[in-house]
């Protein structure tokens, strides 16, 4: 399904810069990495996305005989809602869809910023082809690769914004960028069979619309938490709806301050559907 796939080790050399040059790399630049790669990295290329996908949601094989076939394994519901094909399902044509980023917290300062992703043409197959503006002024970066990316099946504002987090956690706890691995297992994982999901509603159009909160702890119990314990109970809620241009309502992440009762978190990040516009009637600068 894609064309296009940038080398991990071009992935590696911008976690090198990001960890170790931070004063000359802003805060979430890196979130400008390719969707393909965050994909790849999150460990969905293989079975999801590399393989063609099964009716029920599984990953079918190729070039392998029924005898020779692993047994497969249904896609979990919020892997579906979030990680999967289909985020384009409820465009009717080409969109600008604009997002609020805040982050806020005690542990470092914070910041207000917008992402901004022009879905400039739908194909047949559910894809489409984007633009995406992550951020904007010294947050924006374009040194990774370029914004725009052709026939991609999913939001790419999901995907680069939880690669985006796994540098961050790299950062905060002072690994090497190789472990960016770990992290990205740990969300993975807990989206196959850690998470918990709600029915919620969310504004759009002046309404009140049928959404999907889906929240995981991905490191809260991991025997290794000690060497991080700080972040460990880090929080993540995805609100995904059908009504929902993109399907995206939400991400927000939360590291508690366990340390004091009832202490504002360490850091609070909101990642809000803020509006969608038709692209032929956009205004010629991003805002």
């Amino acid at each position: 399904m894609f064309h296009y796939c940038p080398s991990i080790r071009k992935f590696n050399e911008a976690a090198q810069a990001y960890i170790q040059k931070r004063e000359d790399v802003d805060y979430m630049k890196i979130r400008t990495i390719t969707a393909m790669t965050a994909a790849l990295l999150l460990g969905m290329s293989a079975p999801s996305f590399a393989q063609n996908k099964g009716g029920d949601g599984s990953a079918a094989e190729s070039g392998k005989t029924q005898q020779q076939k692993a047994p497969q394994r249904k896609l979990s519901a919020a892997e579906k809602a979030i990680l999967m094909p289909g985020h384009w399902d409820n465009l009717d044509g080409p969109v600008r869809i604009r997002y609020n980023f805040e982050k806020t917290g005690s542990y470092e300062d914070g910041f207000k910023d917008r992402v901004i992703m022009d879905v400039k043409e739908l194909h047949k197959d559910g894809t489409a082809d984007i633009d995406l503006d992550f951020f904007s002024g010294q947050h924006e970066v374009t040194f990774i690769q370029p914004h725009n990316e052709n026939d991609v099946p999913v939001n790419s504002t999901i995907f680069i914004y939880l690669q985006g987090d796994v540098f961050e956690m790299t950062r905060l706890t002072d690994r090497k960028p190789q472990v960016n691995f770990y992290f990205n297992k740990k969300i993975r994982s807990a989206l196959v069979n850690q998470f918990e999901s709600e029915s919620v509603k969310v504004p759009y159009k002046g309404e009140q619309v049928a959404a999907t909160k889906y929240t995981i702890t991905p490191y809260a119990e991991d025997p290794n938490r000690v060497d991080y314990d700080k972040f460990a109970d880090k929080k993540y809620e995805f609100i995904m709806s059908e009504a929902i241009p993109g399907k995206l309502y939400k991400i927000r992440t939360v590291i508690p301050n366990n340390t004091k009762d009832n202490a504002p978190p360490l850091i609070e990040e909101t990642l809000t559907f803020a509006s969608v516009q038709p692209l032929e009637q956009k205004s010629a600068k991003k805002n």
